[in-house]
């Protein structure tokens, strides 16, 4: 399906026919409302539920004030606006399917065992009886529903079909390509400068099934309450907008640190593809439109640097209006629906020479999270400055859905949200002061599978790579000041980390200043690794405690 509109950047939400109108105005005096302080009244005990995933999407938005975007990503900013934004909300691992085997089953990756494109958590000697978050509702008499790329595809298989949805899931999760066969070899890695006549994007497709089902629900045929997902696949590569979004950015600026940062070990670094042992350089060659001439001390050159991050930002900008859409066609139901937008993991585009995620990063682990429930919110537009984890979706849904949190079941990680929705009183504890990630590296077995699972060779990201081949697993704890990761040998036999020997590498950030990003988009404080700094010693003992509770405990 082409892109219907080629000079809006967004639609306004419209007025509803006149059996919503009470419900459509509920949702404009909310809209209007953006900086009132009074708390809102409760509404019905069970609430209907709409979650957008985002592939690929840091903060890099306009409520997060995030440089170039302050203009260009207006609907997920009147989302924040009216909704609660999370400042520090971080994924568990930073790729695809391991990170939605994780917060839709409401398990770690310790438990899932899910660090590649290998494994699923329903294999029968992991989770094949657990209760997923969609089933979870589904069990408790949800009408669940979707489109798009929620769960990733065949992983767990056939999308949970028979556990986690009340009717089969939609088969396309929003492929877009910009040329050849829409991924390498053969095709770009941003689709600017191509005839746009011959270009299509599948996330529309979903938007408009989701919308439909939204209608629906709109107008009483289909069932309440309701869990509806929407699974958007941009601004994953490639990056995909119709021209006049590329236009929006015309001189992006290059990364404020283009280079590793200091004292950072070689096992920390990933760029994307990367394929080559102690280079970790990417095979960005496999694109069209980007020659491959970088490597660990390396960067890309300018001219391809600045087309990817214009590339990243018009991607983003387009699916903002997909966004859009979707809660023009939710807004009726506002007064009863809780709206929750996460991205599935971040990404970076030249930060620290890095591109793309798989690794333990700030920008790679680091997600937007916004929740809309105004009949709990203490005020509209608050932003929580508390950390967050993905994995605490599920029994944030189960609280503020009404059903709470003691319908479920044992062995669900994470904690509920709730609490910071509807902001701490005095002297009240934030649910988490920790959040925490993991990233496995592969490196002796490559070019060991053959014949590969995926179309482009092993790779240092252990993408293809049997588990039971890592070499390293890096363990990492975010706190709401510093980052501490611990790059630990691989138990092949046991599936954990080496806990009776010492870290193969060490990583401790401080990130005292870090909640916006910056032109360069860098975090600052992920310029230099302070581990070994003698004035570090205290903290890094402190936190190297917390981050064997955190793993080490749970492993065993």
């Amino acid at each position: 399906m082409a892109v219907q509109e080629s000079a809006a950047l967004w639609r306004p939400w419209p007025k509803p026919s006149t059996g919503v109108l009470l419900l459509f105005l509920a949702a404009v005096l909310s809209f209007c409302s953006v900086h009132a302080t009074t708390a809102i009244p409760h509404g019905p005990a069970l609430k209907n539920i709409l979650m957008i995933v985002i592939d690929d999407l840091r903060p890099q938005l306009g409520c997060y004030g995030a440089e170039p975007m302050r203009n260009t990503t207006p609907n997920i900013d009147r989302l924040a606006a009216d909704g609660v934004m999370f400042q520090r909300a971080y994924v568990q691992q930073a790729i695809c399917s391991p990170t939605r085997n994780s917060f839709l089953s409401g398990r770690t990756p310790l438990k899932t065992k899910v660090w590649n494109f290998l494994n699923h958590f329903r294999e029968p000697e992991i989770g094949i009886n657990w209760t997923a978050l969609p089933q979870f509702f589904r069990d408790k008499g949800y009408y669940t529903t979707g489109a798009g790329k929620v769960y990733h595809p065949n992983f767990p298989p056939n999308f949970d079909n028979n556990k986690s949805w009340s009717v089969p899931w939609p088969g396309s999760f929003g492929r877009c390509g910009c040329g050849g066969h829409g991924w390498p070899p053969g095709g770009q890695a941003s689709c600017e400068g191509l005839d746009p006549s011959t270009l299509s994007c599948q996330d529309e497709d979903v938007v408009a099934v989701v919308r439909g089902q939204l209608a629906r629900a709109t107008n009483g045929s289909l069932p309440q309450p309701f869990l509806i997902a929407a699974g958007l696949h941009k601004p994953h590569l490639p990056f995909y907008a119709p021209q006049h979004l590329f236009d929006l950015y015309p001189d992006p600026a290059l990364p404020t640190l283009r280079t590793v940062p200091d004292g950072a070990p070689d096992v920390a670094h990933h760029s994307c593809l990367s394929n080559r042992p102690g280079l970790n350089n990417s095979n960005w060659g496999q694109f069209t439109d980007i020659p491959n001439a970088m490597s660990l001390r390396t960067p890309m050159s300018v001219a391809s640097t600045k087309r990817l991050r214009r590339g990243y930002y018009a991607s983003v900008s387009y699916t903002d209006s997909n966004v859009g859409h979707i809660l023009e066609a939710a807004a009726p139901l506002f007064n009863s629906t809780i709206v929750v937008l996460i991205g599935d993991h971040g990404w970076d585009i030249g930060e620290g020479n890095r591109w793309c995620k798989m690794h333990e990063y700030e920008n790679s682990v680091r997600v937007p999270l916004i929740i809309r429930a105004p009949w709990v919110q203490k005020q509209r537009g608050m932003k929580v400055a508390e950390v967050a984890a993905a994995v605490d979706l599920y029994k944030t849904l189960a609280d503020l859905s009404g059903l709470g949190v003691e319908q479920v079941e044992s062995g669900v990680d994470g904690v509920s949200l709730a609490p910071l929705v509807r902001g701490l009183g005095p002297g009240e504890a934030p649910p988490r002061t920790v959040a925490t990630s993991q990233f496995p590296r592969c490196y002796s077995a490559l070019n060991a599978t053959a014949p590969s699972v995926l179309p482009y060779a092993d790779r240092t990201d252990c993408q293809d790579v049997p588990r039971t081949l890592f070499d390293y697993m890096g363990y990492s704890i975010r706190t709401k000041q510093w980052r501490l990761t611990e790059w630990r040998h691989w138990d092949r036999a046991k599936l954990q980390g080496r806990w009776d020997i010492p870290a193969a590498a060490v990583e401790l950030y401080n990130h005292t200043h870090d909640l916006v990003l910056s032109p360069g988009d860098v975090f600052g404080s992920e310029r230099r690794n302070v581990a070994s700094e003698s004035g570090a010693k205290h903290v890094l003992a402190q936190l190297s405690e917390t981050l064997r509770k955190a793993f080490h405990e749970q492993d065993e």
